[in-house]
């Protein structure tokens, strides 16, 4: 069986923007398990093609947890940075006088 083309492709530099509110819809339509009376599958390909759409989510949602993340601590240590910056400036400047 030739498997599905992924939806989800790993981001790259200008392609898409990773937002909050996509991972939380994302996340809020994740499958949740549901039990069954019966023990008989439904059919392969169908659990298959659910399975591979699953898949393909669970990677997104991951990826966007880590871009967010890097973003929250790029964010953090340029504010933190910038204020070192000012500082070692207004320092050298006054060395100079």
């Amino acid at each position: 069986m030739k498997p599905l083309r992924d939806a989800y492709r790993p981001s790259q530099p200008g392609r898409d923007i990773a937002t909050k509110a996509e991972l939380d819809q994302l996340s809020r339509n994740r499958a949740t398990p549901e039990p069954h009376l019966h023990l008989r599958p439904d059919e392969a390909i169908t659990s298959q093609v659910n399975e591979q759409v699953m898949n393909s989510n669970e990677r997104r949602i991951t990826d966007l947890e880590q871009r967010l993340q890097r973003m929250r601590e790029g964010g953090e240590r340029d504010f933190t940075l910038a204020a070192v910056h000012g500082r070692a400036k207004s320092d050298f400047d006054r060395s100079r006088e």
